[in-house]
Parts: structure tokens; sequence; C-alpha cells
């Protein structure tokens, strides 16, 4: 409940309302979450929140200063880790801790991870869940790469990813989803492209209906030989779904225990057969 307070109360504030409007928001979000019943996934409460505020005037992209700075604040550090990236001694593996750690650039969430603290303890305690060896060993036979991106910011890391694979890999093509419309701090086309995702072997594909991507929209992709997801929502949305390497940092009570793991942790889990 608390992360869906948050939620509207930063939607509220990316917003041009008057005090009167904010309150009308505000009973309305409570009267909302007290009528909802929750045993929908948590992403999809929070659609329901995000078009209703909508419908109240709340701007229909609140996070748009919130996503510019992200971006430009990852793009800022991007070259220098880079660089560190690839001269280590397996600069795939740091990619990925790169992106895994990048996920912490998410204002939607309930608490406001440090990029640099987490990439430390990244390299340091490694994956709570750790399928990245089944990874790497899916990755030397592939060709089509699906990644499902989260959100802004995190995805100049993700981009790193891509170019990291790429350059090892040069057969390797990538689709990277994105939101058709702007939800929350996710990732649309614009941010995309503002983040620098302009490579000819990058492909970006706009998700065909609103909110977060579903099981059905796999079938989407079939020539894809890897699909990895991004983020705690989308594995909200995407856990049950089978072959999908799931990329993220557990940041609420609810998916920690979901997946037996502590919340802050990082997680690289296939749901597939091992």
């Amino acid at each position: 409940m608390s992360c869906f307070i948050k939620q509207y109360t930063r939607e509220i504030e990316g917003s041009d309302l008057s005090s009167e409007e904010e309150e009308k928001v505000v009973r309305e979000m409570l009267s909302l979450l007290s009528s909802m019943s929750y045993d929908q996934a948590p992403v999809d409460v929070s659609l329901t929140m995000h078009n209703r505020m909508i419908e109240l005037n709340v701007s229909a992209d609140p996070y748009c200063m919130l996503k510019k700075n992200s971006t430009k604040k990852a793009l800022e550090m991007v070259g220098a880790i880079e660089s560190e990236v690839l001269s280590g001694k397996d600069p795939i593996f740091d990619a990925i801790l790169v992106s895994m750690a990048g996920n912490v650039m998410d204002y939607g969430a309930k608490n406001m991870l440090d990029l640099k603290e987490v990439l430390h303890m990244a390299r340091k305690n490694g994956f709570r869940i750790n399928d990245h060896d089944l990874f790497r060993r899916k990755l030397g036979s592939a060709r089509n790469v699906v990644i499902f991106l989260d959100n802004s910011g995190e995805v100049v890391f993700d981009h790193l990813l891509m170019r990291t694979i790429h350059r090892y890999y040069p057969s390797v093509r990538f689709k990277a989803v994105v939101k058709r419309i702007p939800l929350l701090n996710d990732v649309t086309r614009e941010d995309a492209l503002e983040a620098g995702l302009t490579d000819e072997y990058i492909e970006l594909v706009d998700l065909p209906d609103e909110g977060w991507i579903k099981p059905r929209h796999l079938s989407l992709f079939p020539d894809a030989d890897i699909f990895l997801s991004k983020g705690q929502g989308n594995f909200e949305s995407l856990s049950e779904a089978k072959g999908v390497f799931f990329l993220l940092v557990t940041k609420c009570e609810v998916v920690a225990e979901y997946l037996g793991v502590e919340v802050g942790e990082m997680v690289f889990l296939y749901t597939g057969e091992k």
C-alpha cells in the first residue's frame, strides 16, 4: 500500500495542480485504493491509478523531468564505467552487473538505492539468485535477443550491456521493447533515443498495449533466442512466463518474499528449463 501512496504523491508533485485539485486527487486515490482488489498484480493496480489520475487532470507524463535528469546523470557516469568494464577480466559479466545496478535509478519504487553503493555490493556479493552461467551458454548460440526495458536512466546502462555483448558477439541483434505511452518513469521510444539507443543492431519496439509487458506479448517475437526482462515491474507482470531471464534488484518486501531473498538483493533468474 505504501508504494501506491508514494506513486500518486509523486505523480501529483510532477503536475501543475492547485491545492484544491491536489486534495481532490488524494481523496479519489485513497477511495480507489480502498475499493480495489489486490488479487491482481501490483503493476495493474499502478496502471489503474495512473489512468484515473489522468482523468483528474494530473499530467500524463509527471515524471518527465525526473526521467530527463536520471538519463543525464547516467550519461555523465557511463563513460568512466564503460572503460572500467572493458578493462576487466570478463566485460560481459561486469556489464550485466552495471545494468543490474542501474536498476536502482527507479523513482517509482519505495526506496531510492544509491547506484555506486549497489554496484560495489554487486561486485562484492554477486547475485542472490544466479543463472548467469546459463545466460552465457545461451548467448553463445544466440542471434536475436529481446530485452524488455525498464526505467529511464537505467536504460543508459542497458545500452552499455548491449554494446558490450555486440562487441564480443557481433552477429547478435537486439529488439529493445519500450512503453508506447508514458507510464511512471518507464522508458518510451523518445526516452530511449535520448539515452543513445540509435545503433544499427538495436531495433526499438513499442509495446502494443498500455501498461507492462504480459506473457502473451512474448509471441510477438517468434525469432527470439533470449528474452531478458529488466526490473521489478516487468517481473511482476511476467513472473509466470517460461523461458525468460529476469535481471532486477528487489525493492519491496512482497517481491523479495516471493523470490526468497531480502530487499535490495540482486537477482538473475531464468524461468525455463535449466
